[in-house]
């Protein structure tokens, strides 16, 4: 069973939200670890868009066959990964 712990230095409070101070000095590393994920580039952009594009002309049979396979394709990067989301 797998078990995360995990703790936070954000925090909900009336509606609004809160930043608490980094006890353990592991937000910076953290944030340097994502940031390159949470920041799509030019070329990453670029292509989605031609994707989309090209997808979107395809017979409705192709654009199914085309979203299956990428559905199929994320469900093996999960499983390989461990994650169930």
């Amino acid at each position: 069973m797998p078990v995360y712990i995990v703790y936070f230095t954000t925090f909900m409070r009336d509606g609004r939200l809160h930043f608490g101070n980094d006890l353990y000095g592991r937000d910076r590393a953290l944030a340097e670890a994502v940031k390159n994920g949470a920041q799509p580039t030019v070329s990453a952009i670029q292509a989605v868009r031609l994707l989309r594009e090209g997808v979107g002309r395809l017979p409705r049979v192709q654009r199914l066959y085309l979203e299956l396979a990428y559905a199929l394709d994320r469900a093996g990067e999960r499983a390989a990964s461990g994650s169930r989301s």
